[in-house]
């Protein structure tokens, strides 16, 4: 099993125009996730048997990016090294921030550490995708997925012709969705004008009610769907916009871009 990990932690090292080196490298048998958004990657691209454990995230429904059934099939673990100790795991998927002692266990144990960047764009996200499922040897489960993904996107585009609107993702703490976010992207493909770009905001950024009030979108995409003060209550057209879609990309983008469509159409 060591040998394998060995070769698993080399090839994730190597280079992606390398495709040689990688295809030649046998499949993760043994995979353990302590991200969620990863939970959400390997429901779709590895093979029930390979999955050892899940982010004990997927187990809360308030955080989850994966239906709770599916979650329930798996033990919860979380981002502490100790965790790893006991799984016989020859593969650990993280996302951006994995603590630097959970990081230098992986290694101790010779166990293939592979991080997931928060993608920013839906392009990133097929590439990450498709990368993802070639490491664990299901490429033809990655291509399905990307699939049904463009499918979503396509069938979100506005008429042609259509005039963009002005749109703004805001959740209840008061932070929008900004420029060089994955949620900028797909409200662009859905045909909207992310409002966010009107006050030049950070990626995820503060924008207080009063700021809001003074120069509403044409739609304000919200949690719950009200608007977060009785004040803007029919200044701005509100929309229920689920913040578990905001997260992660992989297939809740098939969800984001339905939604999205679903809210430009009731206009």
């Amino acid at each position: 099993m060591w040998r394998a990990a060995a070769i698993l932690l080399l090839a994730a090292l190597i280079p992606a125009s390398s495709t040689t080196a990688i295809a030649a490298a046998p499949p993760p048998r043994r995979i353990v996730s302590v991200n969620p958004c990863a939970d959400a990657l390997l429901r779709e691209l590895a093979r029930p048997e390979q999955i050892v454990a899940i982010s004990r995230l997927s187990h809360d429904p308030r955080a989850a990016s994966v239906p709770a059934n599916w979650a329930s099939r798996y033990p919860g673990v979380g981002i502490r090294a100790e965790e790893l100790l006991d799984l016989d795991a020859d593969l650990v998927l993280g996302g951006p921030f994995v603590p630097r002692e959970t990081a230098r266990m992986a290694r101790r144990l010779g166990i293939p550490l592979h991080t997931l960047p928060a993608p920013a764009t839906i392009a990133a996200t097929r590439q990450q995708i498709t990368d993802l499922a070639r490491l664990l040897g299901n490429p033809q489960r990655g291509a399905a997925l990307i699939a049904r993904i463009d499918k979503a996107v396509a069938a979100a585009r506005p008429p042609i012709g259509a005039a963009p609107v002005t749109a703004l993702i805001r959740q209840q703490s008061g932070m929008v969705a900004g420029p060089n976010t994955l949620a900028d992207d797909m409200l662009a493909h859905a045909g909207f004008v992310n409002h966010a770009r009107h006050w030049q905001l950070q990626p995820w950024d503060l924008l207080s009610v009063e700021k809001l009030a003074a120069s509403p979108p044409q739609l304000l995409l919200t949690p719950d769907g009200r608007p977060p003060h009785p004040a803007l209550a029919g200044h701005v057209v509100t929309r229920r916009f689920p913040m578990r879609l905001l997260w992660c990309g992989g297939s809740t983008i098939i969800d984001a871009m339905a939604a999205l469509a679903s809210a430009r159409q009731s206009l």
